[in-house]
């Protein structure tokens, strides 16, 4: 809790920093794809199964289950937006900055994964092979702050609705929100088959067949309160279209692509992994 209250602390200063200055600025919604990558982007479920006798504790042997593919989902922004100009040349350099809400989703897949174990009792308990998924969804509040590359457009040029095109890319930090999972077919169903062995055993009269299981999380279940990521992006603004009286009727449409710095997982196993997305967004200038 406390570093989070640090990192929003942060962010909040360096954009109230950059709103004090005379500022074009906006709001903004986009949608694209997402997922993870890196060394350890795979997911591992490890169940590690155990006897309990008279309050002791004794190995009875373990479950493994790795998903060596991962599916992109889709990701959103919205939030708002502001630049301001560092160069007055005839075409401009602005420092761009944004407060935006991000949601990332991909899903981990198991497709006739073997079930391994290292104890014959427990392989006929379990099906040999399984399939499923785990769905994930993660929410950020993102700050990034860009360096903007604008072309200037003459009001008269193009019809007047035309105002250039420009390129960014900076840095970005990110504070976590929330960091969601469900998990559908055989991986559901393994879940509360281990939790179902347990629980017979601790009726059975039988003190030898009494189990525990414990259950290791990878990166993906429990993530860094943090990330910092490398943004880019490109795209061009338009005016006077639709003479909504919204704003400035003016509009720019950008497509982005971040791509994490450092590894967010924060688990003992499977945490060397990062997040990276493609979103088209649609910006009014107000």
């Amino acid at each position: 809790m406390y570093k989070k209250t640090v990192i929003l602390s942060v962010m909040a200063l360096v954009f109230c920093c950059l709103w004090s200055y005379d500022v074009d600025w906006g709001i903004k919604y986009g949608m694209g794809t997402s997922n993870i990558y890196g060394d350890e982007s795979h997911y591992e479920i490890n169940y590690d199964i155990s006897t309990v006798v008279s309050g002791v504790s004794s190995e009875y042997g373990y479950l493994r289950l790795e998903s060596p593919t991962n599916e992109h989902g889709s990701s959103h922004n919205v939030g708002v937006y502001s630049s301001i100009r560092l160069t007055n040349n005839h075409d401009s350099i602005r420092l761009q900055s944004e407060m935006i809400w991000q949601r990332f989703n991909y899903t981990q897949k198991f497709e006739g994964r073997a079930l391994n174990t290292n104890n014959l009792q427990l392989a006929t308990e379990f099906a040999d092979t399984l399939s499923g998924k785990i769905t994930r969804t993660q929410d950020y509040l993102t700050i990034p702050v860009l360096l903007r590359l604008q072309q200037e457009v003459a009001s008269d040029a193009n019809g007047g609705s035309y105002t250039g095109a420009f390129i960014y890319a900076g840095p970005s930090i990110s504070l976590l929100l929330s960091n969601k999972s469900t998990k559908h077919q055989g991986i559901k169903a393994l879940d509360a088959d281990v939790a179902e062995l347990v629980g017979n055993s601790q009726t059975d009269s039988d003190l030898t067949q009494n189990y525990a299981s414990q259950y290791h999380e990878n990166g993906a279940d429990e993530l860094l309160p943090y990330k910092f990521d490398l943004v880019m992006g490109f795209g061009f603004g338009m005016k006077d279209l639709f003479n909504f009286g919204v704003g400035k009727d003016s509009f720019i449409l950008d497509c982005r692509f971040t791509t994490g710095i450092n590894s967010i997982g924060d688990a003992p196993i499977r945490n060397a992994f990062k997040l990276r997305s493609f979103i088209v967004s649609l910006g009014v200038n107000l």
